[in-house]
């Protein structure tokens, strides 16, 4: 299965990884104080929802490989966060999934076209708002990668799109069928 991150989701990763290699209270703690540092205010039930969500993904991720793949477009729009400490937690993440993108493209052979990317989003959505420009351009790009997934949490975002036949990609990691259903039954 091929996941593709935006970039608000990659925070939330870089944040609370040692959570989900972990999984103990401290940990748990841990990540939430820094989530509070770092973005000055404290999980909601929805943001955390979506935290055990993807503690979901990265524990299935041990059984079943999947390829975590992002956007240059995500690791700019990280690069450019002006807080060096929020930044800098970004770091380790960033590089693995970047190594990781690579040798996924490189064992395909596959070579990222940008004006292939590109081309999709002025055909499908170029009406997007002018601040979702990024956001539709990472998703293009997954298209373009054949994502089984867009994992976003920019519902705004979901709705905009949602219209368009290829638009069921692009999810909350809580609405991804099998992490539903495994919230939904108390898995995590």
């Amino acid at each position: 299965m091929r996941l593709f991150f935006d970039s608000n989701i990659l925070t939330y990763i870089a944040i609370f990884e040692n959570f989900f290699n972990e999984r103990t209270e401290s940990s748990w703690e841990e990540a939430n104080m820094v989530w509070t540092q770092l973005q000055g205010n404290t999980l909601d039930v929805n943001l955390e929802r979506e935290i055990q969500a993807l503690l979901l993904i990265y524990l299935i991720d041990d059984k079943a490989h999947f390829d975590w793949l992002c956007s240059d477009i995500a690791i700019g729009e990280i690069s450019r966060i002006s807080d060096v400490t929020k930044r800098y937690w970004h770091s380790d993440l960033i590089g693995r999934l970047m190594e990781h993108r690579q040798n996924v493209y490189e064992e395909e052979e596959r070579v990222l076209d940008n004006d292939e990317r590109d081309n999709i989003y002025n055909a499908l959505l170029a009406d997007l708002p002018k601040r979702m420009h990024d956001d539709g351009r990472q998703f293009c790009e997954a298209l373009v990668v054949d994502a089984d997934y867009f994992i976003t949490n920019d519902t705004e975002f979901i709705k905009k799109i949602k219209d368009y036949d290829v638009a069921q990609i692009a999810i909350k990691a809580s609405d991804i069928p099998f992490v539903r259903l495994a919230l939904e039954n108390g898995s995590v």
